[in-house]
């Protein structure tokens, strides 16, 4: 981690961004809207269980604007940054989808 990443950190936690203290887990998707038969990105609402090292894992439902031909399915697990104090400030990388 270079300087710009320790203080972007200790920026975080001065403001007290639920990201401060996150750690790697993941998001298992449960359950995801249908995307609309028409258009290339769209909101998908995404109901799903968040879960990192030293805690349980915690339901979070979260919308986010994909491209359809990523479209998320239930039962995929996706790398995200999980803060233990509120699960579902979560940020995933999604990314991960076109791989």
């Amino acid at each position: 981690m270079g300087e710009l990443d320790d203080a972007a950190r200790q920026l975080e936690r001065l403001l007290r961004d639920p990201l401060a203290t996150a750690v790697r887990g993941t998001l298992e998707i449960t359950a995801v809207s249908a995307p609309a038969p028409r258009g290339r990105y769209q909101e998908a609402r995404i109901e799903g269980l968040a879960s990192a090292p030293g805690m349980p894992p915690a339901p979070v439902e979260i919308a986010v604007v994909l491209p359809v031909r990523l479209w998320p399915r239930a039962g995929m697990r996706l790398p995200a940054q999980v803060p233990p104090s509120d699960p579902q400030a979560l940020e995933v990388a999604w990314g991960a989808l076109a791989h």
